[in-house]
């Protein structure tokens, strides 16, 4: 999973942006040797989540996701981090499809 890059302070509103890319699994992801683990991390994801959830500036929140799926436990811990966000900012997913940039909305609830 790419994760936002550490935001700067700003008194500006802003999106945060978070990718979830790779197939999704639970726990959280180790340095890797060569890049990329090509995985999703479930606790990353809540984490970054909840940083973006307790920053005042972030109005809004965007996930998007190119995932062939995982793990059903580490899939419910990101659904219960987008629901904490849900309860305070707008929310939004979009899942992709490959790398077209093709997909569709995941919905607001």
């Amino acid at each position: 999973a790419e994760m936002f890059k550490t935001p700067t302070v700003s008194q500006k509103d802003a999106v945060a942006i978070i990718y979830v890319e790779g197939t999704i699994l639970p726990g959280h992801s180790q340095p890797a040797l060569f890049g990329s683990s090509g995985a999703a991390f479930s606790g990353d994801i809540r984490k970054a989540l909840e940083k973006a959830g307790k920053d005042k500036s972030v109005k809004a929140v965007v996930m998007r996701v190119d995932s062939p799926g995982g793990s059903a436990e580490a899939s419910e811990v990101i659904l219960n981090a987008t629901r904490q966000v849900r309860a305070g900012k707008t929310f939004t997913g979009r899942r992709e499809f490959g790398r077209e940039g093709k997909g569709r909305g995941l919905g607001h609830q």
